[in-house]
């Protein structure tokens, strides 16, 4: 599709080149026409001309096979953004999105294991799974790459990215969650540790603690500096949390007013 990206165009593949790209994909040599197809497929999810699942499946075949890390790098994110495309509603629906979080799950802890050590590669997966982790297992392989009970040859988890788990650990309530905010802030108390202890904090879907922060940050005299307000703003309302959003979007519209 575009070829040579002449044109700045939406590419909507028909059903011949469509069953082509999901069997071939990653056998495309051109990496920069591998990418064109990604985009392609993923534009089809969004436009809702093929199933996420048929895009996941597609994810789980080809991704472990992707060479160019740019290209890795999109289609990796993906993996993310297309979890609120899943059904949302109902009993009937709800375990196909949970059966698929796991399966991203798994996909994304073997790559991380097979990946070379200190290689980019290596440091994507890391990265997605902290992202996405939120079954039981998933929450427990954060808590113990934090703990220092599983370790990952070749891979440094620095500061922010210890933070990152802590966060992600809050905001699926993992039973150990707050003791890691407190524990950590004793080893990072600098200005970008007190912003991961806050978007800790604000994440969790607790609606007294949502009604604390919305206040803090609507108030004109607040205390706290912008850059603390904006990371709490950043996390107050996460995607997976539309019902908070919802209860607070009539302050949130007189606020405006």
């Amino acid at each position: 599709p575009n070829h040579n990206d002449n044109d700045y165009v939406k590419v909507r593949l028909d059903p011949r080149t469509q069953e082509a790209a999901q069997k071939y994909l990653s056998k495309i040599h051109d990496p920069f026409v591998r990418m064109m197809f990604w985009q392609s497929l993923w534009d089809m999810v969004r436009d809702i001309q093929i199933p996420v699942q048929q895009y996941a499946d597609l994810t789980f075949q080809h991704l472990p096979f992707e060479t160019d890390i740019k290209t890795a790098l999109r289609a990796a994110g993906r993996l993310r953004a297309m979890l609120p495309y899943f059904p949302q509603d109902g009993k009937g629906t709800r375990h196909i999105k949970e059966r698929y979080i796991k399966k991203v799950e798994d996909f994304l802890w073997k790559a991380l294991h097979s990946a070379e050590p200190k290689s980019d590669f290596q440091k994507l997966w890391f990265d997605t799974f902290v992202s996405i982790a939120r079954t039981p297992e998933g929450l427990q392989k954060l808590s113990q790459l934090l703990s220092g009970k599983i370790r990952i040859q070749g891979l440094l988890i620095d500061q922010d990215r210890r933070w990152k788990i802590i966060v992600q650990l809050n905001h699926f309530q993992h039973q150990e969650a707050e003791k890691y905010v407190q524990m950590e802030l004793k080893k990072d108390s600098s200005e970008s540790g007190q912003k991961f202890a806050i978007a800790s904090e604000v994440i969790r879907p607790d609606s007294s603690l949502k009604r604390k922060w919305f206040q803090m940050i609507v108030n004109e005299k607040s205390e706290l500096s912008l850059s603390r307000l904006k990371a709490a703003m950043a996390h107050l309302f996460p995607e997976d949390q539309e019902d908070f959003r919802w209860t607070f979007s009539d302050d949130f519209f007189k606020e405006l007013l």
